[in-house]
């Protein structure tokens, strides 16, 4: 066994030859590590290199050698490895990044989540971001199988520029082609996009179709089609018309489909189900189950953007004074809950609830870029874009 005496001593006279080197050494000049070879301005724990007083240090790191070779032979020290020769990179940075003053939204949320705009559609998956396409796009919906479709424009035209063959849904290719989903032939009407999610074990794209204005009659049905088979199916007719309709609709795994109904000053929580699935045996809740009133007039701080979970157990929604708010259908089902506080929440259009976060799309002009919003409260990050959605859970 070694003598625990004899090393005691050892580390006492190697702390103060180490100790007499530093004293007798001129202070440190500031150096930019970036200028050095070797080193890494990402990993750059210290902001110097303490050069001066080299050749007093390197004695006493000499002596300290020595020291240790002849030390016990049954104390173990253990040395770091040979570090491998530092490859340059093919571009080297010039100096030292500065610290970045925004976290990216990959780094935010796993979720993944696409946005659209005037300067096109943007992929975020997996902690990295791609844009699609730099065309301009109303809306983009992730299909959970390498498909994104988007649209152009939204919804009947008539004296807003634009005709119903600009409404056709597309399939938005990675190298940033379009193409007409179905075929331009399958859509007839300004269709409306509203969301795709798996239902049943079908992957559902949930839309409307707008028909010609006529007062004081309603103009629009709303639809799913099984974007594998293209089979479609109505889920409800006259769901708008002449001054009444629906903001974006919101689909859930249990063919639950929750968003927001307006007819003039009024508005209120709208909800279908898709024929045959569990949401329409169930039946959907009411708005007194849910702890609302069925309609609200003339009121900015009424709930508003409703919607549900992609699992079909939570129906939220945006409270101009307190924010996310959110009810378990259960059952039984609970009490009002706030999620999560957020600024500007009487300005939302559009409110997407994912696993861990919310995106939220906002009205104002000019436009404002979404919002993801962690629902721990962590964080809030400024996508692209006006619009943003996230993919599907099934």
């Amino acid at each position: 066994m070694p003598d625990t005496r004899e090393n005691g001593n050892l580390d006492t006279r190697i702390r103060e030859l180490v100790a007499r080197a530093v004293a007798d050494a001129p202070g440190p000049p500031e150096i930019d590590p970036s200028v050095l070879p070797g080193s890494d301005p990402q990993h750059d724990h210290h902001r110097g290199w303490w050069l001066g007083g080299g050749a007093a240090i390197l004695a006493a790191a000499a002596l300290i050698t020595a020291l240790l070779l002849v030390g016990d032979a049954d104390d173990k020290v253990s040395t770091p490895a040979t570090p491998a020769p530092t490859v340059p990179p093919t571009n080297p940075p010039t100096s030292a990044p500065s610290e970045p003053t925004s976290v990216p939204p990959a780094a935010v949320d796993a979720d993944s989540f696409v946005t659209a705009g005037p300067d096109g559609v943007v992929e975020h998956r997996g902690g990295a971001t791609r844009t699609l396409t730099t065309e301009p796009m109303a809306i983009a919906l992730d299909a959970g199988d390498g498909r994104i479709i988007g649209q152009r424009r939204s919804g009947n035209g008539e004296s807003q520029g634009w005709t119903d063959a600009d409404t056709i849904p597309l399939l938005v290719a990675a190298n940033g082609s379009t193409s007409a989903l179905f075929g331009a032939a399958a859509w007839e009407g300004g269709v409306v996009l509203h969301d795709i999610e798996v239902v049943d074990g079908h992957r559902l794209l949930l839309y409307s179709v707008q028909g010609p204005v006529v007062p004081q009659q309603p103009n629009e049905n709303l639809f799913v089609v099984d974007l594998d088979t293209e089979q479609g199916t109505r889920v409800a007719r006259n769901i708008g018309g002449w001054e009444f309709g629906t903001d974006r609709l919101h689909l859930a795994t249990t063919g639950l489909i929750v968003g927001e109904s307006q007819s003039e000053a009024s508005h209120g929580i709208a909800m279908y189900a898709v024929p045959g699935s569990p949401a329409e045996v169930a039946g959907p809740p009411s708005a007194a189950d849910l702890g609302l009133e069925n309609s609200y007039s003339d009121c900015s701080d009424c709930p508003r953007s409703f919607t549900v979970t992609p699992d079909g157990r939570t129906i939220a929604w945006v409270d101009s004074t307190r924010g996310l708010v959110a009810v378990s259908l259960g059952p039984p089902v609970s009490e009002q809950d706030v999620l999560v506080r957020v600024r500007r929440a009487g300005a939302v259009r559009d409110l997407d609830v994912g696993e861990s976060a919310a995106v939220l799309s906002f009205f104002s002009d000019p436009p404002v870029p979404p919002k993801l919003v962690q629902l721990d409260g962590s964080d809030v990050v400024s996508l692209t874009g006006t619009t943003a959605t996230f993919g599907p859970n099934g």
